[in-house]
């Protein structure tokens, strides 16, 4: 099992992820000091809901908001924003492997995004909307 690392923004993970924590009390300031969160299972097993709301500032290079396990693992995942500020997931080993929302969030607002990955595919959803 390897820790997630969260790198970037203020991030809220769902009760879903740590049911013993209310969202207020799971609020981390990411700029002040990356969360490294101890590794779980449940990351790495289908059906899996990640939630997160989030504040990222603009920025000309990745940020990665939330992620499962380092790149060379086979459940490797990552929610994160492109240096144009637009956010994507990153699933190696799914069809198709980067799933692109579209939608600007790295406008230093709140965001809130979802990802339900499933055997039959995956659903994105940004502030409440599914891309």
């Amino acid at each position: 099992m390897r820790n997630g690392l969260l790198t970037r923004g203020i991030l809220w993970l769902g009760t879903l992820l740590f049911p013993a924590l209310p969202p207020l009390q799971a609020a981390h300031d990411l700029a002040k000091q990356p969360l490294t969160v101890a590794a779980d299972d449940a990351f790495s097993t289908l059906p899996l809901l990640v939630e997160t709301q989030f504040t990222l500032p603009p920025a000309d290079s990745y940020q990665i908001i939330v992620a499962n396990q380092n790149k060379a693992q086979p459940w490797h995942w990552e929610i994160y924003t492109t240096p144009s500020g637009e956010l994507e997931v990153y699933l190696p080993g799914f069809q198709p492997a980067v799933i692109a929302a579209g939608i600007p969030v790295a406008d230093g607002r709140e965001h809130a995004a979802a990802m339900r990955l499933t055997a039959q595919g995956i659903v994105l959803s940004v502030d409440g909307r599914e891309v």
